[in-house]
């Protein structure tokens, strides 16, 4: 199943690191922007299907993914009226759909003979990208997640923003990267659990006033751990 798992991090990518702010004003305001989104997607996942792509099946399949894809942002702009009425139902519809594409694709094609001869020699890659797959949903994908939780909530006082601006955003990502790392990895890096926070204590101890999301701090640090865990427990199966 090595061609499904590079595709499932290739939708990861596509959609949280690479969906940046601006890409993400683009698709909601201009008619382009989702097929802009949506080639993001098809050129990372053709970058990481490389070793199957001699194949004339993976690029079709790669086509549909392309055009899936696609679709599905552009029903979920029409759905959620351009963002105004986005809530959290919507956002894990929107997940369950592409990752539900990349699995079915996946798994038919992995059903072709030479496809599965090429994932049995690449199946030592796989921790790998099960590895990077936890990286992406704990670094980019947790502040999405963890918006929709708190709208879903409380929406009356959202702290998005808050954590968006350098140094807290940046210090945010190395800080679920290493506790991502710690869990996933076990053993003697426990140990270095106590040092992850240091540096957002000692920026709280001398910022004028608090500029980061309690709420995104807390459980984006909750899902960090769940995604090392998941690491951990199913990366090397």
């Amino acid at each position: 199943m090595a061609l499904l798992w590079r595709l499932l991090l290739a939708h990861l990518i596509a959609d949280f690191p690479l969906q940046t702010d601006s890409v993400f004003a683009v698709k909601k305001e201009k008619g382009w922007g989702v097929f802009l989104h949506g080639t993001i997607f098809g050129l990372v996942a053709i970058l990481l299907a490389k070793p199957f792509l001699k194949m004339a099946a993976v690029w079709g399949g790669l086509f549909i993914l392309w055009l899936s894809h696609i679709a599905i942002d552009k029903g979920k702009l029409i759905l959620v009226g351009g963002g105004r009425k986005d809530r959290l139902a919507y956002f894990l519809l929107d997940q369950a759909l592409h990752i539900g594409s990349v699995v079915l694709i996946g798994f038919l094609l992995n059903r072709i003979p030479q496809i599965r001869a090429i994932a049995q020699d690449l199946a030592a890659s796989v921790p790998l990208v099960k590895l990077g797959i936890a990286y992406v949903i704990s670094v980019w994908g947790s502040p999405l997640i963890c918006f929709y939780i708190h709208k879903a909530i409380s929406p009356e006082k959202l702290e998005f923003a808050a954590d968006q601006s350098s140094p807290w955003r940046m210090l945010a990502y190395a800080e679920r990267w290493m506790l991502t790392t710690i869990v996933a990895g076990g053993g003697r890096l426990f140990l270095l659990s106590p040092l992850i926070f240091l540096p957002r204590v000692g920026f709280s101890l001398f910022a004028s006033k608090r500029t980061f999301s309690r709420w995104e701090f807390g459980l984006g640090s909750i899902i960090a751990i769940i995604a090392g865990a998941w690491a951990a427990i199913f990366g090397a199966k």
